[in-house]
């Protein structure tokens, strides 16, 4: 049986945060700063977004991608730091254990990941985390 393309895989971050943020949503999607795909800047502006929320770039990048956009990447590492990822969002939000297992798939570096049978063997899968056992902070 195929599997079902309505439960995001751990290979497809995107989807996991359309799932948190709601349907839709795609955290680099430069649409957002009102530059289309058409548009010169699309692809600094998805790179400066991927900076934005789980920069900066790790110097390995250097090994898969071509000069042209190495000199891209160090320009935007070489701006202000980028802010914590989810920084924004509390335990309420997201649990510490949802947040951790979030980051581990959200590499930028496609090599530093865990593979898809080290994620299905994480804690996060058997709800063995402390999360999943006690109550959230003025939860209901």
């Amino acid at each position: 049986m195929a599997p079902s393309r309505d439960v995001p895989s751990p290979a497809d971050p995107p989807q996991i945060l359309s799932l948190l943020f709601g349907g839709g949503y795609h955290l680099f999607n430069p649409k957002v700063e009102g530059v289309a795909p058409e548009d010169d800047a699309y692809e600094f502006t998805v790179l400066k977004r991927m900076h934005k929320f789980f920069g900066p770039f790790p110097q390995s990048y250097s090994g898969f991608n071509d000069p042209d956009t190495m000199t891209i990447i160090d320009f935007i590492n070489g701006q202000a730091p980028p802010a914590k990822p989810f920084a924004r969002s509390g335990p309420r939000e997201i649990p510490p254990a949802d947040k951790e297992f979030i980051l581990k798939i959200m590499k930028l570096d496609p090599r530093d990941r865990p593979s898809a049978e080290e994620l299905l063997a994480d804690a996060w899968f058997a709800e063995e985390s402390p999360d999943t056992r006690d109550p959230l902070p003025g939860g209901g």
